[in-house]
């Protein structure tokens, strides 16, 4: 005869209050970490561009906010206490900010981080969340005098490969389109015809500087591209320019490049890798303080049944002369 156990209600629930305990925990925790807390102050620096909400217990999110890049004029500033930045604007290196009704307002935030950082003629240095202003950054002319009588201008030589080319520069009008104001439109660029662009016809003629960037020699970015292949039919010498550094050029090697005044500037390579062709951000990305050239051709290769320019290839130097 098999005995049978009498049922305890409470042993039972003794025996389970290890899941108890796990519900509790899947429940209340999430509450702790995400319910607002508006007793917890806001001691995390909140900068041009960005919004923090849902202060809590262990946690603050931060995130970003698109500003509309509007081209507007400047007008003059209405009375307010606190405005609001809903437009920037980018001319010849100096940033604008306006509010929604289209009053500058860029003085009430040239002590903030973000336009120390990104937009302010002096250098920058970031320690324990302090921004320490350095001496003013100088222009490639107080670096590199400028010849008496220049032997050339607007040309890049890269003696290893033997590349001798004319540049050309694209300015924002090949860039980006205009309002009915004759603003430009950030947002809208020029039709990217393959053939009839401003920078494909630019390009016939040689490698091409990209307006929106800075000068070769200044503090940034400087972008340069050229050909390593075109349509058969394109006549022109420099269809295959930059075809010798496509997967080739290495870190350490030297080209020169001599501007606009005829200034011979050395650049040492200190970057080539190769990119998918949509990867905008490292194409341009910025090297906050250094004075950069980033050199750019196309690689090819098949996608949807068709040939077509699908990685990029750069090589970047820093100025070393």
């Amino acid at each position: 005869m098999q005995f049978k156990p009498k049922f305890n209600i409470f042993s039972r629930l003794w025996s389970l209050r290890y899941r108890f305990y796990a519900l509790i925990v899947v429940f209340l925790l999430p509450a702790l970490l995400f319910s607002g807390d508006v007793n917890v102050k806001n001691n995390v620096p909140v900068d041009i561009g960005f919004k923090s909400f849902s202060g809590n217990i262990l946690a603050q999110r931060i995130v970003r906010q698109d500003l509309e890049i509007k081209a507007v004029e400047p007008t003059k500033l209405a009375s307010k206490e606190k405005p609001v930045a809903n437009s920037l604007l980018i001319e010849d290196g100096r940033l604008a900010i306006y509010d929604k009704d289209g009053n500058e307002i860029t003085k009430f935030f040239e002590d903030s981080q973000i336009y120390k950082l990104m937009y302010s003629k002096t250098d920058v240095n970031i320690k324990q969340d302090q921004v320490q202003a350095k001496e003013p950054i100088k222009g490639v002319e107080e670096i590199v005098k400028k010849p008496e009588t220049p032997t050339r201008k607007n040309w890049l030589n890269y003696p290893k490969y033997k590349i001798q080319t004319p540049i050309q520069y694209a300015t924002l009008e090949d860039l980006f389109q205009k309002d009915d104001k004759g603003n430009f439109n950030f947002k809208k660029q020029i039709d990217q015809d393959p053939i009839d662009a401003p920078v494909q016809l630019k390009l016939k003629d040689g490698i091409v500087h990209m307006g929106s960037t800075v000068q070769p020699g200044e503090i940034g970015n400087s972008y340069i591209v050229g050909h390593s292949s075109n349509y058969s039919f394109v006549k022109s010498d420099y269809n295959t320019i930059f075809k010798p550094l496509e997967s080739t050029s290495k870190e350490g090697e030297e080209f020169f490049i001599y501007d606009k005044d005829g200034r011979e500037l050395k650049f040492c390579v200190f970057e080539a890798i190769k990119i998918v062709d949509s990867d905008g951000a490292t194409a341009y990305k910025e090297f906050p303080g250094e004075r950069v050239v980033t050199l750019q051709t196309s690689i090819l290769g098949w996608r949807g049944g068709q040939l077509l320019a699908t990685h990029r290839w750069l090589t970047r130097g820093r100025l070393c002369s």
